[in-house]
């Protein structure tokens, strides 16, 4: 059963991804995470090559682009550029290697499209293209509050870098303000699908956010995945780079988004899902922790002996739960079925649909109940391959129907 709310958000997506060049929305910082530790090794690089003065940015792209700076190569010059004009741009890529800090890496390409437009987003570098025209060449240097970055104790750093964070997430900052005034957290999916959308208003967005929040866990998934498969209609080889519908690449952005937001004052994320404001612990309450006194009720009712190799599943995962009341309702005797392990690792440990409970006299089926054929459905032959007293299945059914209509 599809709700109102299910086929407005939807409708509102499909509307959405209309615009293939816009779909996406505030794009606030390069595929570039700048931890605090890569930040400090990335700057003092620019400063000891530079020496704090303008340094000639290239405008043309690494003729022959590798996916590794290697100091010891010989320099390759982009078409039109004197050689001179890169020396200080490759010192810093030196710098860098040279600083042998793992997970600290850029490339000729990487340096000026990912990091340079990230640093000077945040305020710590400074880029002229006003010579652009005349000689087709960018300058840059450090800002003062970057030379004040690397001058600065751990503590003033960490100030600094919470600030220019804020910086350049200032457009999503003021987004979020209003969305956490209403609801008490925001995940990186709302923020991704509603959030995001320059071309709305920021009311509109946060009503979508609402009627989003109304879905059932069930919904939510169906509604990813129909989303998802969308887009991957437009991602093939005949698909031009422009047009592309590129789901992963949209979730990073807002991932990205949520990993600088663990740095601002004044918001907390947890488990890297869900933003909320700083001090709002009660915002997420519970832990989804598997009862193992269900699962010896569990195995009792079924008049069943531990088995080597065999595992409880719950038929509606705990995932669905949203606070300690939802989860005693999943993590139930009654939810729980009794399978091999080899057949228990081909269920998705996310995502699964295949959560409707039936049988007949030979097989126990779990099926998609959002699915007019129940794909993608899986059958145990009983009671083989299915641990379940045969009195109990009524009582397991009854119960899977009254959780389905819980969550659909």
């Amino acid at each position: 059963m599809i709700s109102q709310n299910f086929d407005e958000v939807e409708k509102y997506l499909r509307r959405r991804l209309s615009d293939s060049t816009g779909y996406r929305g505030m794009h606030l910082a390069q595929h570039n995470r700048l931890p605090i530790e890569k930040l400090t090794v990335i700057l003092e690089s620019i400063k000891i090559a530079s020496g704090g003065d303008w340094f000639i940015e290239p405008s043309s792209d690494d003729p022959a682009p590798t996916r590794k700076h290697d100091p010891l190569v010989s320099r390759r010059i982009p078409k039109g550029m004197n050689p001179a004009d890169c020396e200080v741009y490759y010192a810093i890529l030196d710098q860098i290697v040279f600083s042998d800090i793992q997970g600290v890496t850029a490339t000729f390409n990487s340096l000026k499209k990912n990091i340079f437009p990230n640093l000077e987003g945040m305020g710590l570098l400074i880029r002229d293209a006003s010579e652009k025209v005349k000689t087709s060449v960018k300058k840059a240097k450090l800002s003062e509050v970057g030379i004040h970055f690397l001058r600065s104790n751990d503590r003033e750093m960490q100030k600094v870098f919470s600030s220019c964070n804020e910086k350049i997430l200032k457009p999503m900052v003021e987004v979020l303000d209003s969305a956490l005034a209403r609801f008490d957290t925001i995940s990186v999916y709302e923020m991704m699908l509603f959030l995001t959308d320059e071309n709305t208003t920021v009311p509109a967005r946060l009503d979508m956010v609402a009627k989003y929040k109304r879905l059932k866990k069930v919904q939510v998934i169906q509604l990813h995945e129909t989303i998802k498969n969308v887009m991957s209609k437009r991602m093939g080889a005949n698909v031009s780079k422009v047009e592309k519908l590129d789901w992963h690449n949209w979730w990073n952005e807002s991932r990205q988004i949520t990993d600088m937001l663990e740095t601002v004052i004044g918001f907390n994320v947890y488990q890297d899902e869900q933003i909320m404001k700083a001090g709002n612990a009660a915002a997420i309450s519970f832990n989804r922790i598997r009862s193992q006194m269900v699962k010896r009720e569990a195995l009792v009712w079924h008049s069943l002996q531990v088995k080597p190799d065999w595992q409880l599943h719950h038929i509606l995962p705990l995932e669905y739960a949203t606070s300690n009341a939802e989860l005693s309702k999943f993590d139930s005797k009654e939810n729980l079925l009794y399978i091999p392990a080899h057949l228990h690792r081909k269920i998705p440990r996310t995502s699964n649909l295949s959560i409707k409970f039936s049988y007949d006299a030979t097989h126990v089926f779990l099926s998609n109940p959002l699915s007019p054929n129940g794909n993608p459905s899986k059958e145990y032959a009983w009671p083989r391959e299915a641990g379940v007293a045969e009195q109990n299945m009524i009582s397991m059914a009854d119960y899977n129907k009254n959780l389905l209509d819980f969550v659909i």
